[in-house]
């Protein structure tokens, strides 16, 4: 009726499945379809299907932390969410927002897990860009300081060459008098020997 509808229809894929062994699939939203390209019985045929469609490197994550999942006593625990990759039929894979939650019987027994799918790889491409947007910014940072540490240090050459032109001008000055007048010296001192003889 209306609520399957409504299930069939919305942008997550619902499942569930057994709390315990393999985990394996016991319902599976109609959407699966529209949004992984796989049929609700594919998934629900194959026990293992929900840990052999999520990306190898992710695998390990999800799986380490989903025991906390089953932890007694604790109501926080008995939520886990994780954004992970899974294969879709084309053979790429999505990013996806997953959502386990617990259901507990009237005794307090775990009676099934509920989860939710929901595609995000948009978010996720955003975020990449975005990062390698900032990763190119810190590079042009760094570029536009080795630039402007090049320039002050040519200011400084150019400076300490305005600075050795000026000091060999003020000496020129002097040696150009002194030389000048070595001959006259020379003459004088000519002059001198002569007298004293």
């Amino acid at each position: 009726g209306r609520l399957q509808y409504l299930i069939d229809n919305t942008p997550a894929i619902i499942y569930s499945s057994v709390p315990s062994g393999d985990f394996r699939i016991t319902f599976v939203s109609e959407n699966i379809t529209r949004v992984l390209g796989y049929e609700a019985d594919e998934m629900l045929s194959d026990n293992d299907f929900w840990f052999n469609h999520i990306h190898p490197d992710d695998v390990s994550s999800v799986f380490s932390t989903l025991p906390y999942l089953f932890v007694e006593g604790s109501q926080a625990y008995e939520q886990q969410t994780y954004e992970h990759r899974f294969l879709h039929k084309n053979g790429s894979y999505l990013w996806v927002h997953d959502t386990l939650r617990l259901v507990r019987g009237a005794e307090g027994k775990v009676r099934e897990v509920i989860g939710s799918m929901t595609d995000i790889t948009q978010r996720k491409e955003i975020e990449q860009a975005l990062n390698e947007e900032k990763e190119q910014q810190k590079l042009l940072i760094q570029q536009l300081q080795e630039a402007q540490n090049q320039l002050l240090q040519s200011e400084k050459m150019a400076s300490i060459g305005q600075l050795a032109a000026g000091v060999a001008h003020e000496i020129n000055n002097p040696v150009g008098y002194v030389s000048s007048n070595l001959g006259s010296l020379q003459k004088y001192i000519e002059d001198l020997f002569k007298v004293l003889h």
